[in-house]
């Protein structure tokens, strides 16, 4: 009988209802911050990958453009 007493008890004064209210909030606020957090690494590996690929074209050109140069080449000057 003194469980059941404790259990409305806690119904009454709804400690288990805010306690569980604290923690949903808290859990929103954890979810926002991550997808905060996603979002903006998200950008920033869009932004590599933007220079990533900037990098790949130029390192292709000047490949291809050495292989050009590198028919006539000596010892000392070998294609990229």
């Amino acid at each position: 009988m003194n469980e059941l007493t404790a259990e409305v008890a806690k119904l009454r004064d709804g400690s288990e209802v805010r306690d569980a209210n604290a923690k949903s909030k808290k859990a929103e606020a954890d979810l926002e911050a991550a997808s905060s957090a996603l979002r903006e690494a998200n950008s920033k590996m869009a932004e590599i990958e933007k220079t990533f690929a900037t990098l790949t074209e130029e390192n292709n050109r000047l490949k291809a453009r050495s292989r050009e140069i590198g028919s006539g080449s000596t010892p000392d000057h070998r294609p990229l």
